[in-house]
């Protein structure tokens, strides 16, 4: 499949947004933390915004519609109870600004990942995958849970000769 640039990515390279992602792909992300900080529009003016620190990814200009969708999947309305919370963006077309534009959305719910431990049909590969070096902890888990004694096990596994 072809990879394709949209031309925001090379106007706004500091944050994720709709233009960040192929066309019809979802992804999964994980929120560090959320907080204020300066944004410079595309009219060149800072503008105080509230925005997702992302783990792996460019941070997330956050508008309302996302901010309650959060609310709704995590439960809560403080910020700080985003932390950690694992969400699926995706790009939409809505009305704004008198326009049809695009803009990066989260599902309404929260992805659902299978527990990956040594009874999945998936762990000998996994671990056979990390041992070669063509896979990460942090990139499986965007796929599976991983407990944290699971991935010591998986780390003792990796430091033991084969």
């Amino acid at each position: 499949m072809e990879t394709l640039t949209h031309w925001k990515k090379l106007t706004n390279p500091n944050y994720i947004g709709a233009y960040s992602l192929q066309p019809g792909e979802e992804r999964c992300v994980e929120i560090i933390s959320v907080g204020q900080e300066k944004v410079k529009g595309s009219d060149g003016k800072d503008s105080l915004c509230t925005v997702a620190k992302l783990k792996n990814e460019k941070p997330f200009v956050l508008n309302r519609t996302n901010c309650k969708t959060l609310t709704r999947i995590s439960g809560t309305p403080f910020i700080e109870k985003w932390n950690g919370l694992k969400v699926i963006v995706y790009a939409e077309k809505v009305k704004a600004f008198g326009d049809i534009v695009d803009a990066l959305r989260i599902k309404p719910a929260q992805p659902i990942f299978p527990e990956l431990n040594p009874e999945s049909p998936k762990w000998v590969g996994a671990i056979e995958c990390l041992r070669k070096g063509e896979t990460t902890i942090e990139a499986i888990e965007k796929s599976y849970k991983i407990s944290a004694a699971n991935k010591t096990l998986i780390k003792n596994i990796l430091n033991t000769p084969s």
